[in-house]
């Protein structure tokens, strides 16, 4: 869960969009005098360009990484950073990536 400030249902979007992407997000001067909300992030699932690794869900509140094989197998990951999503998700090699950062680390 995290605690942002907001304004607006379209400022929330713009935000996770933003930190789906790894960028930083900090809230201007309009929303500081508004009232905190607490906003549980909805569970990301994106396709991957990969001989092996077929999608790759990521579940923000969770910290855990689903990761779909063209195969059908379905491996779960937990404690997974988001920053590890997202280096994934824009790896050149998404399954070379998996195999020398995931696989055996969670």
């Amino acid at each position: 869960m995290s605690n942002i400030d907001l304004i607006s249902d379209t400022e929330l979007e713009a935000i996770w969009r933003w930190r789906v992407l790894g960028l930083c997000w900090k809230p201007n001067s309009r929303s500081a005098n508004v009232a905190q909300k607490v906003v549980t992030m909805t569970k990301i699932t994106v396709p991957l360009q990969s001989t092996a690794l077929r999608e790759a869900s990521y579940d923000d509140a969770t910290q855990t990484l689903n990761i779909a094989f063209t195969d059908g197998r379905t491996y779960t990951y937990e404690g997974v950073p988001d920053t590890v999503f997202n280096e994934l998700r824009n790896a050149r090699s998404p399954g070379s990536y998996w195999h020398a950062n995931i696989k055996d680390a969670y």
